[in-house]
């Protein structure tokens, strides 16, 4: 048993939020390299027992996804499953086991979860991760203020402006919210629109959002 724990990364596609996948191992050296492969793709959270995930599943936070292991010490991760695939939360889950049961395969599946055998391969957790992300919308909307802030050359500040925007901050509240001079975010601004010919950044945003439509 371990305690819980986050790591970091490149917070996936999507900066302006924080995603987090949800690790459910009670073996170490199974959690650490499942916690590696995690964290090219996500933060990541640890916990290794049934309890530690049903706690921490009660706090507000955006899970892109999560990997349950079936055995746990404190019961089984069928519990975890099901409610991280309830209607309140409906996050995808990757369930693992090291017994060749096929009735948990058919349990895991008719919850909607995917299922896997042990030993994994970091091909097929890199796949799970895939997918899903493909399929969040928030990632999608990352991936593509990704790809027009490398096109137009934004900086990082401006970068920060869009997201802002994404987020629905107002353009009036961008200073206080940046912590910034409003002097300092209309430079920014006219930088954005002569980088992307773009009248404004509502036009920006929008451009964004359609390019994301078209990633699903």
């Amino acid at each position: 048993m371990f305690s819980c724990g986050v790591v970091g990364a490149g917070a996936s596609l999507y900066r302006g939020a924080l995603m987090s996948v949800l690790i459910v191992e009670d073996d170490v050296l199974v959690a650490s390299a499942l916690s590696r492969a995690v964290a090219r793709h996500s933060v990541v959270q640890t916990v290794g027992t049934v309890r530690d995930a049903l706690e921490i599943l009660q706090r507000p936070r955006h899970w892109l996804a999560a990997i349950v292991d079936v055995g746990l010490p404190d019961g089984t991760g069928m519990e975890v499953a099901s409610r991280l695939l309830s209607p309140e939360l409906h996050v995808p889950t990757l369930v693992l086991t090291g017994r060749s049961d096929h009735r948990l395969a058919n349990e895991a599946q008719a919850l909607g979860a995917q299922f896997l055998f042990k030993p994994v391969s970091l091909d097929e957790i890199d796949g799970f991760l895939e997918r899903v992300m493909a399929n969040d919308p928030k990632t999608r909307i990352g991936a593509s203020l990704d790809a027009l802030a490398s096109a137009a050359g934004l900086t990082a500040r401006e970068r920060e402006i869009v997201s802002q925007i994404l987020k629905g901050t107002a353009r009036s509240d961008l200073a206080k919210v940046m912590q910034t001079r409003e002097s300092t975010v209309k430079t920014h601004v006219r930088s954005i629109l002569v980088k992307t010919a773009a009248r404004d950044l509502g036009e920006v945003a929008r451009r964004i959002l359609e390019q994301a439509v078209h990633r699903s």
